[in-house]
């Protein structure tokens, strides 16, 4: 009998631990992935929408990533390397604008939305659904902690893998996109 009952308590927890296991398969799976970004290249306004608006078209107008590239450096002389053309441009991809599929990379539906209106408030909304400590930071925001506070909290943040460098181009967002109010 006593033999029985062990099997069956064994049974047991290995169904429990299994459905745990499977619990958190699914929440990790349905998880949004979450980005990072590059530094927003610098146009004569500093206006992020503007920026984007500008980065957007280029990408509807020249759908080979190489001539994407290409037009980029050409509108943002300050870029000169190719490398950092293509990170820069990311951002697009990032924020969830557009998407690289081989050679070529193409606006997604928001992007096309984007190019057509300058939404801001499409742009905002993409920033915080997925760029990695956004909604942390607005929150923090929210609690009226300064921003040296938030930037401390994000570098610090158990479950975000936020560098300064990270931390100071999201804080330059919310300034931005004046979300941090």
């Amino acid at each position: 009998m006593k033999e029985k009952f062990d099997e069956d308590y064994v049974a047991a927890l290995q169904r429990i631990e299994s459905a745990e296991a499977d619990s958190i398969r699914l929440r990790n799976s349905t998880r949004k992935p979450r980005y990072r970004l590059a530094q927003v290249p610098r146009k004569n306004s500093g206006d992020y929408v503007e920026t984007f608006w500008t980065m957007a078209q280029m990408v509807d107008d020249n759908p080979l990533l190489d001539a994407c590239i290409g037009k980029f450096m050409e509108c943002f002389p300050s870029v000169t390397l190719i490398p950092e053309a293509r990170r820069r441009l990311m951002n697009l991809v990032s924020l969830g604008l557009a998407v690289v599929h081989d050679d070529r990379i193409l606006l997604t539906a928001s992007g096309r939305r984007f190019v057509g209106s300058r939404d801001t408030t499409l742009l905002c909304a993409l920033f915080l659904e997925r760029i990695e400590g956004a909604v942390e930071a607005q929150q923090m925001f929210r609690q009226g902690l300064e921003t040296t506070e938030i930037k401390i909290r994000l570098m610090s943040h158990p479950e975000l893998e936020v560098s300064a460098t990270q931390c100071d181009l999201l804080l330059r967002w919310f300034e931005r996109l004046d979300l941090s109010t």
